[in-house]
């Protein structure tokens, strides 16, 4: 399903990515969210009869994306941005994942991206470009990597996203990344290294940026509350914890490179009592000067990403 809101410039392209797929059973529901351009003309300039056109008023991105799982009929639900594609094979490879596992709770395949200038490349993968199976430990590969999972690169089980609540409304930054943890507490997650989806950060209306300005929901909601805990293991607790600690300390980072303190004040209050050390770091990193995060974001990229070539 594909949300649609303020994308007239690639909301063709992420269609049509769909409508050409190679396995071509599927249904595809585009909800649009109270678009104020032209997207929705975009959307509705398509006939084919596979594709369900839903309009709603403005409510997110996550209301826009449980408005779609409620309409649709089959078991597994796959997520696409507006603004990104599917490579031709993408629902083959996921086919071929669920019949490895039909049961498992998440399902994937490797994603590539586009930068602001236009050009392509790979995050960081915590497993081999030839893997095809269970990630075993996924919260700790999720945590190693950069590029593991996205809204654009997945698949879930319908019956688990409406066991969980689905994603949670009004929330427009984390909410998709707490939704895929909630699902892998739940079961396993397979994975092809397949590159089979492309991310598109140069396209309209983004909400990169946002996520600079406030604590993203997954982070909110895993340190303040431990109902999620309830029936797992312990070592599993610790790998969650330690992804939220990790992804909120990268969060916290890009929030100081702006000159947002806010953030990591508000980072410090919720880990204060869990992890009093890391709490201290962050409040010694709030002295730096904005350049040293800067500085930090061009090594961590140098380190974590790989420019590909498309020929």
């Amino acid at each position: 399903m594909i949300p649609l809101y303020n994308k007239q410039n690639s909301a063709a392209r992420a269609i049509s990515s769909v409508l050409m797929q190679t396995d071509q059973n599927f249904e595809l529901i585009v909800v649009d969210d109270g678009s104020t351009d032209d997207s929705l003309q975009v959307a509705r300039g398509f006939s084919d009869p596979r594709l369900q056109l839903l309009t709603q008023q403005n409510e997110g991105v996550a209301s826009a994306r449980n408005r779609g799982v409620k309409a649709a009929t089959g078991d597994y639900v796959c997520f696409l941005d507006a603004d990104d594609e599917y490579a031709a094979d993408f629902l083959l490879q996921i086919r071929k994942l669920i019949l490895l596992n039909p049961s498992a709770a998440l399902f994937a395949c490797r994603y590539k991206e586009v930068d602001e200038c236009g050009q392509p490349f790979l995050g960081r993968c915590d497993l081999p470009d030839d893997f095809c199976g269970q990630v075993d430990d996924f919260f700790s590969h999720y945590q190693r990597s950069r590029s593991l999972i996205c809204s654009s690169n997945i698949c879930a089980r319908r019956e688990l996203i409406n066991q969980v609540g689905g994603f949670p409304d009004g929330e427009r930054i984390g909410e998709d990344i707490y939704l895929w943890l909630r699902l892998a507490l739940l079961g396993p997650v397979m994975f092809s290294g397949k590159i089979l989806s492309t991310v598109y950060r140069n396209a309209e209306n983004r909400t990169i940026s946002s996520g600079l300005r406030m604590i993203p929901f997954h982070t909110r909601y895993f340190l303040m509350h431990d109902s999620w805990q309830k029936g797992q293991d312990k070592a599993v607790v610790d790998q969650v914890l330690n992804f939220i600690y990790h992804n909120g300390l990268i969060n916290v980072c890009g929030a100081l490179m702006v000159n947002n303190k806010n953030v990591a004040e508000e980072f410090v209050r919720l880990i204060y009592p869990k992890r009093k050390w890391l709490a201290l770091l962050i409040t010694c990193l709030r002295l730096l000067p904005a350049t040293v995060f800067l500085l930090g974001k061009k090594i961590r990229n140098f380190i974590t990403i790989r420019s590909i070539d498309v020929r």
